[in-house]
């Protein structure tokens, strides 16, 4: 299964992270990458900011 995580401001739409889920059990999320989505959240932030 794939999963994506993407977040969506007033005029743009980022997509965070992609990853292939390979466990059938359980939908956690790994440690790092919830650690990447955080810091890429960051940055789709600040440049969503220095662009609007």
């Amino acid at each position: 299964m794939l999963g994506y995580v993407r977040v969506r401001f007033e005029n743009a739409i980022y997509v965070l992270h992609a990853c292939q889920k390979k466990s059938p059990a359980g939908t956690r999320t790994a440690a790092l990458d919830a650690q990447l989505v955080a810091e890429r959240l960051k940055r789709a932030r600040q440049d969503y900011e220095a662009t609007t």
